[in-house]
């Protein structure tokens, strides 16, 4: 998906063990989480990996 949306999405992994303060700061509870931020504000959320709802949320973010 990252190759997909190359040059209009930047997906970033993160350990919420290593980095326990960036799991808290977006409120992640349940993993996997994706979160969509535009302009330094949460824009988008998905719990789970459901591709389309997953897809559906970043195209409507762009």
């Amino acid at each position: 998906m990252a190759k997909e949306y190359e040059g209009k999405v930047k997906f970033v992994a993160v350990d919420v063990d290593k980095a326990g303060d960036v799991a808290a700061e977006f409120k992640v509870e349940f993993m996997p989480t994706l979160v969509v931020v535009k302009g330094g504000d949460e824009v988008g959320r998905v719990v789970g990996a459901d591709e389309a709802k997953i897809r559906a949320m970043i195209d409507e973010a762009l």
